[in-house]
């Protein structure tokens, strides 16, 4: 149990900062709307944004990381993240704040996709329920921290917009710092089919069956079968042999 904690360590780190700016975000934008004059209806329209970005960065993130890998796109949605959250020190009204609600989502959405597939790729099936344990408990008391500190500095002012970039920025750290492409295809044996040699690529590839059966009788059936292997960027990236 121990050793998947250090292993999965700098994740929980990543997350408590991401969680602890976007709990203050969510609250920062609320109280700065209605400073700006925002109506409650058009707060409202503007958080449920978020979701509905959420929405989509669930159904794209698994595909960015077959295609890049998790670290990609961990500092890709983080980057934007960031930027996203400063946008708001430069418009005031409730349509670009929207737009920006729903990309802080789906960079959120697809951010937790990232960490807990990488999450449950460090886990065995014995420390699985007690890291996924501590990854929710992380993500509910960085919400509610990020949340205190919204009394550091007024709403109206610049300073918390810039500790919400600055939050999301920094959890890329750990997660870079402590990032292994050392990865492998392994056999159902758990051995080493083919090593990954520096590549982040994840998709091994794509598999076409095509299989006609024609019935004999109550007890037999013949067939014949056709397939083929579309081969992924990890083949590609590792050459042919």
């Amino acid at each position: 149990m121990w050793g998947a904690l250090r292993s999965a360590w700098a994740l929980f780190v990543g997350m408590a900062l991401l969680m602890i700016a976007n709990g203050l975000l969510v609250t920062l934008l609320s109280v700065r709307g209605a400073a700006l004059g925002f109506s409650a209806g058009a707060i409202g329209l503007m958080q449920a944004a978020y979701p509905l970005g959420g929405l989509v960065g669930c159904l794209v993130a698994a595909r960015l990381i077959v295609a890049k890998g998790h670290v990609r796109v961990f500092a890709a949605l983080a980057s934007l993240a960031s930027a996203a959250s400063l946008v708001h020190l430069v418009t005031a009204d409730p349509w670009s704040w929207g737009a920006t609600r729903a990309l802080c989502g789906f960079c959120f959405a697809g951010l937790y996709v990232v960490s807990e597939s990488w999450l449950n790729g460090r886990a065995s099936n014995a420390t699985r329920g007690a890291l996924l344990s501590i990854y929710f408990t992380t993500q509910i008391v960085g919400t509610a921290a990020g949340q205190m500190l919204l009394g550091l500095s007024p709403a109206d002012g610049v300073p918390l917009f810039v500790v919400v970039s600055i939050l999301i920025s920094l959890a890329l750290v750990p997660m870079l710092i402590a990032a292994d492409t050392a990865d492998a295809a392994y056999n159902a044996a758990g051995g080493v089919l083919r090593a990954a040699g520096g590549s982040d690529a994840r998709a091994i590839g794509t598999e076409l069956d095509v299989m006609l059966t024609y019935k004999l009788d109550a007890r037999w059936q013949a067939f014949v079968e056709w397939a083929h292997v579309f081969a992924g960027r990890f083949l590609e990236d590792t050459g042919a042999s």
